[in-house]
């Protein structure tokens, strides 16, 4: 990746005003990001009942503990991977960043990777959410 065109991807993460969109990126470029495999079941995004308490997934507590610098990066992988109605699930996620009863970090960066971002491979509900950056 050139050196513009990963200045142009840190403004719009530095920005963190809409979710990210990008193609055939090494998400190993982003060793203290949160990542989510978009084949993750529901009951693993989203949190689970213990007992009569209702706790966060585990990747949220993730997100919280590596949220000590000036933001937080969470990366849905391979969004492009799992069919356009499986990818409802995260709706909620990158229209309202948060995640059931509980709000992302204000300074968390949502990105989501794939293979191919041609609309036909993400989502009605989710390409208008997201900034697409073809770098």
């Amino acid at each position: 990746m050139s050196r513009n065109k990963i200045a142009i991807l840190e403004n719009y993460i530095k920005a963190g005003i809409s979710p990210i969109l990008i193609e055939n990126t090494a998400i190993n470029n982003y060793s203290k990001a949160t990542v989510i495999d978009s084949k993750c079941k529901k009951e693993d995004l989203i949190g689970h009942y213990e007992g009569i308490n209702y706790v966060p997934p585990k990747w949220y507590n993730e997100l919280l503990e590596k949220n000590k610098g000036k933001y937080s990066l969470l990366i849905v992988k391979n969004i492009d991977e799992i069919d356009k109605e499986e990818q409802g699930k995260f709706y909620e996620l990158f229209n309202y960043k948060k995640i059931s009863t509980f709000n992302l970090p204000k300074n968390c960066i949502i990105m989501a990777t794939c293979s191919n971002s041609s609309k036909d491979n993400i989502s009605e509900r989710l390409y208008p959410l997201m900034v697409h950056l073809d770098i």
